[in-house]
């Protein structure tokens, strides 16, 4: 049987992958591919991120549904260890390099 999530929990996978890497000192940039990568392969229709040192927001689309979410990064560090384990995870997941 095949497991599919659910657009909510798309969003906040999506969400939280982007906000711990931006809490862990990764490029904003990174944190923004990265989420919408995680979201169009769960099958969103759209995926639209914006991203901040502080804030991350996260829009999806499926089926004509929009749902919206708002994560605040309240501090950062630099932990790099967690940001290679975030892209190992993101890499054997969806069979990116």
């Amino acid at each position: 049987m095949e497991n599919k999530l659910t657009q909510r929990q798309v969003l906040d996978l999506a969400t939280n992958i982007g906000y711990y890497i931006i809490k862990n000192g990764g490029e904003i940039n990174r944190a923004e591919d990265t989420a919408r990568r995680v979201g169009m392969a769960y099958g969103m229709d759209a995926v639209h991120v914006f991203a901040i040192a502080s804030s991350i927001v996260i829009t999806v689309v499926k089926d004509g549904e929009t749902i919206t979410q708002t994560k605040r990064v309240k501090a950062s560090v630099t932990d790099l260890d967690k940001i290679e384990r975030l892209n190992d995870f993101f890499n054997t997941c969806f069979d990116c390099s």
